[in-house]
């Protein structure tokens, strides 16, 4: 029996989503074959990842990286915790440089963006990394881990 941690899809029961929709004879076979397959999803833990991907102007990342030890990192991990990976590229654009930061769901993140943006630490260094100019392009994407492998705390 599932516990509340777990979603089970009983294959006849399921409308076949998007599948159905375009190769609804492949569906019709698969209930045919497999009418009473079953597949369990299970969350052990909840978990929110704040995948951020940052581009620097040509020449500027070292700078960058320099002024976020000096001024942004003492704030940034006093409010959020050691980031899962802070990450320069090793292959591809070597301007790039990607770091992840693990919170318990959304309002987790939230209270601690939040707390972190009104340190006056971190004001200093968002002000001097303005002042500097070295990012080009920034991008953030919130994703959860998949039930199948361990969280990757």
């Amino acid at each position: 029996m599932p516990d509340s941690n777990q979603t089970t899809l009983k294959l006849a029961e399921f409308p076949g989503g998007v599948l159905n929709l375009l190769c609804p004879d492949i569906w019709s076979r698969m209930l045919t074959l497999t009418p009473t397959l079953t597949m369990t999803v299970t969350r052990e833990n909840t978990m929110l990842l704040d995948v951020r991907t940052y581009t620097c102007h040509p020449g500027k990342i070292k700078g960058h990286l320099a002024l976020y030890e000096k001024y942004g990192k003492e704030p940034q991990t006093r409010h959020i915790g050691q980031p899962l990976a802070y990450m320069i590229t090793e292959t591809g654009n070597p301007n790039q440089y990607v770091h992840i930061w693990v919170y318990e769901n959304a309002g987790d993140r939230e209270a601690k963006r939040k707390a972190m943006q009104a340190d006056p630490d971190w004001v200093k260094y968002t002000q001097e990394s303005a002042k500097f100019g070295g990012l080009a392009n920034q991008e953030n994407k919130l994703m959860s881990p998949v039930g199948f492998f361990p969280d990757p705390r």
